[in-house]
Protein backbone atom coordinates (compact mmCIF):
# COMPACT_ATOMS: atom_id res chain seq x y z
CA UNK A 1 0.00 0.00 0.00
CA UNK A 2 1.63 3.55 -0.91
CA UNK A 3 0.35 7.07 -0.08
CA UNK A 4 -0.81 9.61 -3.08
CA UNK A 5 0.76 13.00 -2.73
CA UNK A 6 -1.36 15.53 -5.02
CA UNK A 7 1.10 18.39 -5.38
CA UNK A 8 -1.30 20.88 -7.58
CA UNK A 9 -4.37 22.60 -7.15
CA UNK A 10 -7.03 19.81 -8.00
CA UNK A 11 -10.45 18.28 -8.38
CA UNK A 12 -11.03 14.99 -6.72
CA UNK A 13 -13.81 13.69 -8.43
CA UNK A 14 -15.45 10.52 -9.15
CA UNK A 15 -15.36 8.15 -12.24
CA UNK A 16 -17.35 5.28 -11.56
CA UNK A 17 -15.77 2.88 -8.71
CA UNK A 18 -12.55 5.09 -8.49
CA UNK A 19 -11.11 8.49 -7.88
CA UNK A 20 -10.11 11.10 -10.49
CA UNK A 21 -7.55 14.08 -10.24
CA UNK A 22 -8.34 16.11 -12.78
CA UNK A 23 -5.72 19.90 -12.70
CA UNK A 24 -4.12 21.82 -15.66
CA UNK A 25 -1.49 18.33 -16.39
CA UNK A 26 -5.20 16.45 -16.97
CA UNK A 27 -6.75 13.33 -15.66
CA UNK A 28 -5.49 10.95 -13.41
CA UNK A 29 -7.40 8.02 -11.79
CA UNK A 30 -6.30 6.74 -8.26
CA UNK A 31 -5.72 3.33 -7.95
CA UNK A 32 -7.59 3.14 -4.80
CA UNK A 33 -6.97 -0.62 -4.38
CA UNK A 34 -3.72 0.35 -3.70
CA UNK A 35 -3.65 3.18 -1.58
CA UNK A 36 -2.91 4.29 2.09
CA UNK A 37 -4.04 7.70 2.22
CA UNK A 38 -4.10 10.34 0.23
CA UNK A 39 -2.56 13.75 0.56
CA UNK A 40 -3.92 17.26 -1.38
CA UNK A 41 -1.16 19.41 -0.81
CA UNK A 42 -1.59 22.81 -2.62
CA UNK A 43 -5.46 23.13 -1.67
CA UNK A 44 -8.31 22.06 -4.37
CA UNK A 45 -12.11 20.82 -4.47
CA UNK A 46 -13.24 17.30 -3.38
CA UNK A 47 -16.69 16.27 -4.71
CA UNK A 48 -18.73 14.25 -2.64
CA UNK A 49 -18.60 11.36 -5.14
CA UNK A 50 -14.53 11.25 -4.26
CA UNK A 51 -15.50 10.79 -0.40
CA UNK A 52 -17.97 8.26 -0.89
CA UNK A 53 -15.36 6.08 -2.67
CA UNK A 54 -12.67 7.47 -0.23
CA UNK A 55 -14.55 6.19 2.70
CA UNK A 56 -15.65 3.13 0.87
CA UNK A 57 -11.70 2.03 0.16
CA UNK A 58 -11.20 3.38 4.06
CA UNK A 59 -8.65 6.12 2.62
CA UNK A 60 -8.18 9.40 4.73
CA UNK A 61 -8.06 12.14 2.58
CA UNK A 62 -5.68 14.76 4.48
CA UNK A 63 -5.93 18.28 3.40
CA UNK A 64 -3.04 21.21 3.17
CA UNK A 65 -3.86 24.59 1.89
CA UNK A 66 -1.75 26.23 -1.16
CA UNK A 67 1.04 27.26 1.01
CA UNK A 68 1.40 23.99 2.71
CA UNK A 69 -0.30 24.37 5.71
CA UNK A 70 -2.05 21.29 6.97
CA UNK A 71 -5.92 22.22 7.20
CA UNK A 72 -7.50 18.73 8.25
CA UNK A 73 -8.43 15.26 7.15
CA UNK A 74 -11.49 13.24 6.61
CA UNK A 75 -11.49 10.67 8.83
CA UNK A 76 -13.57 7.72 7.09
CA UNK A 77 -15.87 5.86 9.31
CA UNK A 78 -13.76 3.66 11.82
CA UNK A 79 -13.80 0.33 10.70
CA UNK A 80 -11.45 -1.66 13.12
CA UNK A 81 -14.27 -0.55 16.03
CA UNK A 82 -13.38 -2.20 19.50
CA UNK A 83 -15.36 -1.30 22.49
CA UNK A 84 -12.79 -2.23 24.88
CA UNK A 85 -10.20 -0.60 23.57
CA UNK A 86 -11.96 2.92 23.16
CA UNK A 87 -12.93 1.84 26.98
CA UNK A 88 -9.20 1.35 28.31
CA UNK A 89 -7.65 3.81 25.85
CA UNK A 90 -10.37 6.55 28.14
CA UNK A 91 -9.14 4.95 31.35
CA UNK A 92 -5.37 5.52 30.83
CA UNK A 93 -5.79 9.44 30.26
CA UNK A 94 -8.40 9.75 33.42
CA UNK A 95 -5.90 7.53 35.41
CA UNK A 96 -3.01 10.08 36.26
CA UNK A 97 -0.60 7.16 37.14
CA UNK A 98 -1.19 5.74 33.61
CA UNK A 99 -1.53 8.87 31.86
CA UNK A 100 1.94 9.75 33.32
CA UNK A 101 3.87 6.78 33.10
CA UNK A 102 2.76 6.61 28.78
CA UNK A 103 3.52 10.33 28.43
CA UNK A 104 7.08 9.93 30.09
CA UNK A 105 7.79 7.00 27.51
CA UNK A 106 6.63 9.13 24.69
CA UNK A 107 9.04 11.94 25.32
CA UNK A 108 11.53 9.73 26.39
CA UNK A 109 11.67 7.97 23.13
CA UNK A 110 11.82 11.45 21.10
CA UNK A 111 14.24 12.57 23.20
CA UNK A 112 16.37 9.63 22.73
CA UNK A 113 16.21 9.73 19.36
CA UNK A 114 17.08 13.38 19.15
CA UNK A 115 20.44 12.47 21.63
CA UNK A 116 20.96 9.46 18.89
CA UNK A 117 20.79 12.62 15.92
CA UNK A 118 22.88 15.21 17.75
CA UNK A 119 25.51 12.52 17.99
CA UNK A 120 25.00 11.63 14.27
CA UNK A 121 25.55 14.73 13.11
CA UNK A 122 28.50 15.59 15.55
CA UNK A 123 30.85 13.80 13.63
CA UNK A 124 30.86 17.11 11.42
CA UNK A 125 29.54 19.79 13.81
CA UNK A 126 30.60 20.66 17.05
CA UNK A 127 27.09 19.13 19.18
CA UNK A 128 28.83 17.74 21.96
CA UNK A 129 27.59 20.96 24.24
CA UNK A 130 23.51 20.22 23.53
CA UNK A 131 24.06 16.49 23.73
CA UNK A 132 25.34 16.81 27.41
CA UNK A 133 22.67 19.02 28.23
CA UNK A 134 19.82 16.86 26.57
CA UNK A 135 21.06 13.75 28.27
CA UNK A 136 20.79 15.43 31.44
CA UNK A 137 17.41 16.71 31.12
CA UNK A 138 16.04 12.71 29.62
CA UNK A 139 17.86 11.87 33.60
CA UNK A 140 16.13 14.71 35.58
CA UNK A 141 13.05 13.91 33.48
CA UNK A 142 12.21 10.66 35.26
CA UNK A 143 11.40 12.56 38.61
CA UNK A 144 8.19 14.84 36.82
CA UNK A 145 5.57 14.11 38.62
CA UNK A 146 3.00 15.20 36.15
CA UNK A 147 2.00 16.26 32.82
CA UNK A 148 2.86 20.16 32.38
CA UNK A 149 6.60 19.10 34.27
CA UNK A 150 7.11 16.53 31.14
CA UNK A 151 5.54 18.98 29.07
CA UNK A 152 8.20 21.51 30.43
CA UNK A 153 11.11 19.27 30.02
CA UNK A 154 9.81 17.85 26.22
CA UNK A 155 10.02 21.42 25.65
CA UNK A 156 13.63 22.39 27.00
CA UNK A 157 14.93 19.22 25.36
CA UNK A 158 13.44 20.49 21.93
CA UNK A 159 15.50 23.92 22.28
CA UNK A 160 18.57 22.60 23.10
CA UNK A 161 18.19 20.15 20.29
CA UNK A 162 17.26 22.66 17.69
CA UNK A 163 20.38 24.87 19.00
CA UNK A 164 22.37 21.49 18.12
CA UNK A 165 20.19 20.85 14.50
CA UNK A 166 20.79 24.55 13.41
CA UNK A 167 24.83 23.93 13.23
CA UNK A 168 24.46 21.24 10.68
CA UNK A 169 22.18 23.63 8.25
CA UNK A 170 22.82 26.35 6.11
CA UNK A 171 20.11 28.92 7.01
CA UNK A 172 19.57 30.92 10.16
CA UNK A 173 17.63 29.25 12.64
CA UNK A 174 17.72 31.15 16.33
CA UNK A 175 14.63 30.00 17.44
CA UNK A 176 11.70 27.52 16.04
CA UNK A 177 8.78 29.42 15.34
CA UNK A 178 5.46 28.28 13.91
CA UNK A 179 2.32 30.51 13.33
CA UNK A 180 3.56 31.72 10.54
CA UNK A 181 7.11 30.17 10.21
CA UNK A 182 9.71 33.16 10.71
CA UNK A 183 12.44 32.13 7.77
CA UNK A 184 13.07 29.28 5.69
CA UNK A 185 14.10 26.83 8.77
CA UNK A 186 11.42 26.71 10.38
CA UNK A 187 9.07 26.63 7.27
CA UNK A 188 10.44 23.78 6.36
CA UNK A 189 10.56 22.47 10.07
CA UNK A 190 6.71 23.32 10.04
CA UNK A 191 5.98 21.55 6.94
CA UNK A 192 7.63 18.27 7.19
CA UNK A 193 6.06 17.74 11.08
CA UNK A 194 2.64 18.53 9.53
CA UNK A 195 3.56 15.74 6.67
CA UNK A 196 4.20 13.37 9.73
CA UNK A 197 1.22 14.10 11.85
CA UNK A 198 -0.86 13.09 8.82
CA UNK A 199 1.28 9.98 7.88
CA UNK A 200 0.96 8.78 11.69
CA UNK A 201 -2.76 9.27 11.75
CA UNK A 202 -3.18 7.42 8.59
CA UNK A 203 -1.49 4.58 10.35
CA UNK A 204 -3.66 4.97 13.87
CA UNK A 205 -6.54 4.56 11.82
CA UNK A 206 -5.41 0.78 10.56
CA UNK A 207 -5.69 0.07 14.49
CA UNK A 208 -8.57 0.10 17.25
CA UNK A 209 -7.06 3.24 19.05
CA UNK A 210 -9.03 6.64 19.03
CA UNK A 211 -6.89 9.23 17.57
CA UNK A 212 -9.05 11.83 19.55
CA UNK A 213 -7.59 10.45 22.97
CA UNK A 214 -3.72 11.07 23.61
CA UNK A 215 -1.47 11.34 26.83
CA UNK A 216 1.06 13.68 26.11
CA UNK A 217 -0.90 16.21 24.55
CA UNK A 218 -3.84 17.14 26.07
CA UNK A 219 -7.06 16.42 24.37
CA UNK A 220 -8.99 19.21 22.58
CA UNK A 221 -11.84 19.63 20.17
CA UNK A 222 -11.37 19.58 16.71
CA UNK A 223 -7.57 17.93 16.32
CA UNK A 224 -6.22 14.41 16.55
CA UNK A 225 -3.62 14.44 19.58
CA UNK A 226 -2.69 11.15 19.43
CA UNK A 227 -1.09 11.52 16.48
CA UNK A 228 0.84 14.29 17.59
CA UNK A 229 2.00 12.01 20.55
CA UNK A 230 3.32 9.59 18.52
CA UNK A 231 4.90 12.07 15.58
CA UNK A 232 6.84 13.14 18.47
CA UNK A 233 9.04 10.21 18.52
CA UNK A 234 9.19 9.87 14.24
CA UNK A 235 10.05 13.51 13.60
CA UNK A 236 13.69 13.40 14.72
CA UNK A 237 14.49 10.08 12.60
CA UNK A 238 12.42 10.41 9.63
CA UNK A 239 11.89 14.64 9.09
CA UNK A 240 14.66 16.44 11.04
CA UNK A 241 17.36 13.86 9.15
CA UNK A 242 15.72 14.75 6.01
CA UNK A 243 15.64 18.16 6.42
CA UNK A 244 19.59 18.14 7.43
CA UNK A 245 20.27 16.23 4.39
CA UNK A 246 18.03 18.13 1.76
CA UNK A 247 19.44 21.83 3.36
CA UNK A 248 23.19 20.61 3.67
CA UNK A 249 23.54 19.30 0.38
CA UNK A 250 21.28 22.74 -1.46
CA UNK A 251 18.63 19.97 -2.73
CA UNK A 252 16.24 22.23 -1.33
CA UNK A 253 17.90 25.94 -1.24
CA UNK A 254 16.68 29.85 -0.94
CA UNK A 255 15.09 29.44 -4.60
CA UNK A 256 12.86 26.64 -3.08
CA UNK A 257 11.06 29.48 -1.02
CA UNK A 258 8.57 31.91 -1.74
CA UNK A 259 10.78 35.05 -1.72
CA UNK A 260 7.85 37.36 -1.93
CA UNK A 261 6.36 35.78 1.24
CA UNK A 262 9.75 36.43 3.45
CA UNK A 263 10.77 32.98 2.48
CA UNK A 264 8.63 31.45 4.95
CA UNK A 265 6.76 29.26 2.77
CA UNK A 266 8.25 26.19 0.50
CA UNK A 267 7.19 26.77 -3.06
CA UNK A 268 5.51 24.43 -5.44
CA UNK A 269 8.99 23.12 -6.77
CA UNK A 270 10.14 22.84 -3.33
CA UNK A 271 7.26 20.93 -1.70
CA UNK A 272 7.33 18.95 -4.85
CA UNK A 273 11.04 17.65 -4.16
CA UNK A 274 10.53 17.58 -0.14
CA UNK A 275 7.21 15.13 -0.60
CA UNK A 276 9.52 12.94 -2.83
CA UNK A 277 12.72 12.43 -0.42
CA UNK A 278 9.66 12.06 2.09
CA UNK A 279 7.97 9.49 1.11
CA UNK A 280 11.32 7.72 -0.01
CA UNK A 281 12.47 7.97 3.69
CA UNK A 282 9.42 6.13 4.74
CA UNK A 283 9.39 3.30 2.37
CA UNK A 284 12.83 3.18 3.03
CA UNK A 285 13.67 -0.32 4.95
CA UNK A 286 15.93 -0.69 7.85
CA UNK A 287 16.75 -4.40 9.83
CA UNK A 288 14.55 -4.31 12.97
CA UNK A 289 16.29 -6.12 16.34
CA UNK A 290 12.86 -7.24 17.70
CA UNK A 291 11.79 -8.53 14.28
CA UNK A 292 14.98 -9.85 12.97
CA UNK A 293 14.00 -8.89 9.82
CA UNK A 294 14.25 -5.81 7.17
CA UNK A 295 11.03 -3.33 7.83
CA UNK A 296 9.97 0.12 6.34
CA UNK A 297 10.05 3.62 8.27
CA UNK A 298 6.30 3.26 7.83
CA UNK A 299 5.59 0.51 8.96
CA UNK A 300 7.81 1.20 12.47
CA UNK A 301 5.06 3.81 12.98
CA UNK A 302 2.31 0.93 12.53
CA UNK A 303 4.28 -1.11 14.81
CA UNK A 304 4.69 1.31 17.17
CA UNK A 305 0.86 2.24 17.81
CA UNK A 306 0.22 -1.77 17.85
CA UNK A 307 2.50 -1.62 21.14
CA UNK A 308 0.30 0.98 22.17
CA UNK A 309 -2.57 -0.63 22.54
CA UNK A 310 -1.18 -3.95 24.10
CA UNK A 311 0.17 -1.91 26.63
CA UNK A 312 -3.26 -0.38 27.39
CA UNK A 313 -4.85 -3.44 27.18
CA UNK A 314 -2.52 -4.74 29.97
CA UNK A 315 -0.79 -7.07 27.19
CA UNK A 316 2.70 -6.18 27.52
CA UNK A 317 4.22 -2.40 28.91
CA UNK A 318 4.71 -0.13 26.40
CA UNK A 319 8.68 1.01 25.16
CA UNK A 320 8.92 3.49 23.24
CA UNK A 321 10.87 3.18 19.69
CA UNK A 322 14.62 4.26 19.73
CA UNK A 323 17.07 4.00 17.05
CA UNK A 324 19.76 2.36 17.02
CA UNK A 325 21.70 3.66 14.07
Amino acid sequence: MEDYYITKPSLLGRDENTIQVINETGKIKIPVTRVDSIFMLSGGTISQGAFSIAAKNHIPIHIFSYSGFYQGTFYPRIHNVSGDVLVKQVEAYLSNEKRLLIAKKIVEGSANNMLRNLKRWGKNHDTEEEWNKVAELIADMSMGSDIKEIMSFEGQIRKIYYKGMSKCIPFEFSKRTRHPPSNPSNAIISFGNSLMCATVLSQIYKTRLDPRVSFLHEPFERRFSLSLDISDIFKPLIVDRLIVDLLSHRTISEKHFDETLNYAYLNTTGRQIFIKKYDEKLNTTVHHKTLDRKVSYKRIILLELYKLEKHILGIRSYEPFIAWW
